[in-house]
C-alpha cells in the first residue's frame, strides 16, 4: 500500500505560519480599535471642552453689554453716566490690564484705546437700578471684571477694596478674595484670554460746537485646552458692542473730538 504524498493535517511549520498570520491580523485589528476608542474621546471632550468655552464666552459677552450703565441716565439722558468716570477709569467704561503671575506688581493698568496684551478687564454699572453713584460705599457691589489666572477665567462680583489687576506672586493667589473662579480647571485649561478695547466716534468727522457720541466695543479671544488631553483645543473670538454709548460735551473744533 502506498503513502498519500499529501497527508491529512498540518506540519509544525505550517502551524506556526497560520498562528504567525492570526497574530498580525489581530493586531492591527486591536490598533484600529483603539484609534477609534481614541477618536472618539477626543470627539467627545472637544465637543465638551466647545461647549464649557461657549457658556462662559457667553456670559463675558452678556456681562460686558451693559459697563456704563446708569439708571439715572433714563431721567437725564444729557448727563454722563458716572460709571464712565470710575476712578481709574479715564472717562471710559472699561479699564484694562495684565495679570502676570511671574511679576509681583501689575503691568499697566491703563485705559489705551487698544492694547493687545491684556487678560483682565473691569468695568461697572448699575446693576440694580438703585441709581447709586460709583464712588460711594454703596455702590462698590457695581464693580466688576474678569480676568485670567492659573488656566481658570475670573470673575469680580462686586467690591472695590480690590477692583484692579494687581496680581502677586508671593502668596500665588494672583488676585484678592473678590475674585472667584468662573470656570472649572478639571473640565479646561484656558491657555490664553485678551481683551481688545475700541472706540468709534458720531459723527464723524465731528462738527464743532455739536455734542458727539462715544460708542466702546471689545474684541474678546480665548484659546482653551482639554486638561486630560492638551491636544484637544480650541480658539473662540467675540466682539460685544457696549450698549451704553457716552455722550461728550461739544468739541471747540472737529480735531478735538476723541473718545480717547
Amino acid at each position: 500500500m502506498k503513502t498519500p504524498l499529501h497527508p491529512n493535517g498540518f506540519t509544525l511549520i505550517e502551524l506556526m505560519v497560520a498562528v504567525a498570520m492570526g497574530m498580525l491580523v489581530l493586531m492591527a485589528l486591536g490598533t484600529m480599535l483603539s484609534d477609534q476608542i481614541r477618536s472618539s474621546q477626543d470627539t467627545r471632550r472637544a465637543i465638551a471642552l466647545n461647549q464649557d468655552m461657549r457658556e462662559a464666552m457667553d456670559l463675558v459677552v452678556s456681562d460686558l453689554r451693559r459697563a456704563g450703565y446708569f439708571a439715572g441716565s433714563a431721567s437725564a439722558p444729557t448727563a454722563a453716566s458716572p460709571y464712565y468716570n470710575i476712578s481709574g477709569f479715564n472717562g471710559k467704561a472699561l479699564n484694562t490690564g495684565t495679570i502676570s503671575p511671574q511679576s509681583l506688581t501689575r503691568n499697566s493698568n491703563t485705559s489705551s484705546a487698544a492694547t493687545s496684551n491684556t487678560n483682565c478687564i473691569l468695568y461697572g454699572y448699575d446693576r440694580d437700578n438703585d441709581h447709586l453713584n460709583p464712588g460711594t460705599a454703596a455702590a462698590d457691589k457695581n464693580r466688576f471684571g474678569f480676568a485670567l489666572r492659573n488656566g481658570v477665567l475670573m470673575i469680580h462680583r462686586g467690591g472695590n477694596s480690590a477692583h484692579n489687576c494687581t496680581a502677586d506672586n508671593s502668596t500665588g493667589t494672583g488676585l484678592s478674595s473678590e475674585w472667584e473662579a468662573l470656570t472649572d480647571p478639571t473640565r479646561m485649561t484656558i491657555t490664553s484670554l485678551h481683551f481688545v478695547v475700541s472706540s468709534s466716534i458720531s459723527p464723524s468727522p465731528a462738527v464743532a460746537g455739536n455734542p458727539v457720541i462715544c460708542s466702546w466695543q471689545v474684541q474678546i479671544s480665548m484659546m482653551a485646552e482639554h486638561p486630560r488631553a492638551p491636544s484637544v483645543q480650541k480658539n473662540m473670538i467675540e466682539t460685544v458692542k457696549l450698549r451704553n454709548s457716552q455722550r461728550k460735551n461739544a468739541p471747540s473744533s472737529s480735531t478735538a473730538a476723541s473718545c480717547s
